[in-house]
């Protein structure tokens, strides 16, 4: 019988961001900053102090002239603060695309693949390193982007001349909208002159806001004032850019939701009725339309009235638009056109508004009226979902998922091909459980859907559950994870489990004080390091299981309607 191991209890600041905390001297120019000198050091418990949390969740970094920070479209989960030197923000498509495409994810060679496949543990979830001082174990650090994915400009100078971009001086502090939301970097940030930055990582963000209301306060209304980038959108994507800075001039932001949905979906599930009664509605059918709606995060129902309950029609995401068709039917001078649907918040969804009248005189003169219609026409593909089909979706909150498991019953034989291959390339465990929400032959399986909005991440003490930054997939860095099962309570959808790791003889690890199993997050992580992708797709010998982006209704269709 292996002998179990008794370590230390895993704590937040086990691991700093930083491979050294910052000086005391940093910390005092930081807090010198003016985007910090509104904090309040008195205000912070003991426990967590402001000096021990820019310890830990802060990091300096240096980077040369010309050297690429972040790239638009990657994601990312922290906040810059610039403290000499300058950067350039390149939000212009033209300046983007020139740029150095990211540095491709690192995956096994086929060869070690097979020789993974052909091994078989003694022990399931076995882990090496735990209990040993963090000097003698390579820490990956969590949460961010990783250096190794900095490149430099070639030609500096004639890039800068061409797409000047904005300057960031000084004092500056930048990212909050790819931190705050989850979601993708909104532009691409190059250095024009070698500069010292400080960057803090999401939890340490969360904490100063927390107890810092005059920073949370600023860094919420920055983050609404900030010019939306359209041009990522489909709709928007062929205007110059002229037509987009004057349509962001004109248009607001408004959020809203309800932010905690997640904590509730487990409970509406029991009682459907409650799914729609927690939902916010935006716009009622046979409301004025003043403005066209862009969603920038979050996702929302598409309904009309129904006797005396609602009837889905269909889902939006970021980038889709509400009130288009009617708007594009209406005439100029004429009174607003009403909404033939109703449009209801599903969670926290923050929205652009754009007046009608910047609609009709600034975007459709400059769009095709076929990219128009295919908009439109991509929006509506769930019509060609049966209504039970698509209500049963939009309950279980699937829309939110970009690589979601659906299993077609009618062709699964519950071989179980698909739980041993995830077992195989998982050390002897599987993370997903085949079975699920079922309506007819679809059934949602308990695996990550790698959301467009991971609600798991807003907890996480640590960063150990984070975005990886190119591809969006939502992993777990097991190395700074403290087995909290934050994450765990936070999905919504139950596919993150906490498991009883053990030493690699299969003896448990236990906690020194407490005595009890050493437990670590896992869920699925699409076989990001795998050469085949996703092991459980490639295993299944009847085509029974898929991986679905809800937003390509398309896709969804077809895969239903094959």
């Amino acid at each position: 019988m292996p002998s179990t191991v008794a370590i230390p209890r895993p704590q937040r600041w086990d691991q700093p961001f930083g491979d050294e905390p910052l000086t005391e001297d940093s910390i005092n120019r930081l807090l010198a900053q003016p985007c910090m000198t509104s904090i309040d050091p008195e205000a912070f418990p003991a426990n967590r102090s402001l000096r021990d949390l820019l310890q830990n969740d802060a990091r300096p970094l240096e980077i040369r002239r010309g050297e690429i920070l972040l790239r638009r479209g990657d994601y990312g989960s922290s906040v810059f603060i610039v403290m000499a030197g300058e950067l350039r923000t390149i939000t212009d498509p033209e300046g983007h695309a020139a740029l150095t495409s990211s540095p491709p994810i690192v995956k096994r060679s086929w060869l070690a693949a097979l020789r993974q496949a052909w091994q078989r543990p003694a022990h399931r979830e076995l882990r090496h390193g735990f209990g040993l001082p963090p000097s003698l174990i390579k820490i990956p650090k969590g949460g961010v982007e990783s250096r190794s994915a900095h490149t430099s400009l070639y030609d500096v100078e004639g890039f800068l001349t061409e797409y000047p971009g904005k300057i960031l001086q000084v004092g500056s502090m930048f990212g909050e909208i790819a931190a705050l939301r989850r979601g993708p970097r909104t532009a691409t940030v190059v250095a024009s002159t070698d500069t010292q930055l400080i960057e803090i990582r999401w939890q340490g963000l969360r904490d100063l806001m927390r107890d810092a209301p005059v920073l949370r306060d600023r860094i919420q209304a920055l983050l609404l004032g900030r010019e939306p980038v359209l041009d990522t959108f489909p709709l928007f994507s062929q205007l110059s850019a002229e037509t987009l800075k004057s349509i962001a001039r004109a248009s607001s932001t408004q959020a809203c939701g309800d932010g905690e949905w997640h904590h509730r979906l487990k409970e509406a599930r029991r009682n459907p009725a409650s799914v729609e009664e927690s939902e916010i509605c935006v716009i009622e059918e046979g409301a004025e339309i003043e403005n066209l709606l862009v969603v920038l995060a979050g996702f929302a129902r598409v309904s009309v009235q129904a006797g005396p309950g609602l009837r889905t029609l269909g889902f939006l995401r970021p980038g889709d638009v509400f009130g288009i068709q009617e708007i594009v039917e209406s005439e100029r001078g004429k009174p607003p056109p009403t909404a033939t649907t109703s449009l209801r918040a599903v969670g926290a969804v923050d929205l652009l508004q754009i007046p009608i009248g910047v609609v009709q005189e600034e975007l459709l003169p400059e769009l095709d009226p076929l990219d128009i219609q295919e908009v439109i026409e991509n929006q509506h593909r769930t019509d060609d979902l049966p209504q039970p089909l698509l209500d049963f979706l939009m309950d279980q909150r699937t829309p939110n998922g970009t690589q979601t498991m659906l299993i077609d019953t009618r062709r699964c034989i519950d071989c179980d091909d698909c739980v041993r291959a995830c077992a195989t390339t998982h050390g002897g465990n599987p993370r997903f459980i085949r079975k699920g929400p079922r309506h007819a032959h679809v059934m949602i399986a308990t695996a990550c859907m790698h959301c467009v909005d991971p609600v798991c991440l807003i907890g996480c003490p640590t960063g150990a559950i984070q975005r990886e930054p190119r591809s969006g997939t939502v992993i777990i860095d097991e190395s700074t994870c403290i087995g909290c099962e934050s994450c765990v309570n936070s999905c919504p959808y139950g596919n993150i489990r906490a498991v009883e790791v053990r030493n690699p003889e299969g003896g448990l690890y236990v906690n020194q004080q407490s005595r009890r199993p050493v437990t670590k997050a896992t869920k699925c992580d699409l076989c990001t390091s795998q050469p085949s992708g996703p092991a459980c797709v490639n295993a299944c010998p009847h085509d029974a299981l898929t991986r679905v982006d809800l937003g390509d209704r398309g896709a969804l269709v077809d895969w239903l309607t094959r």
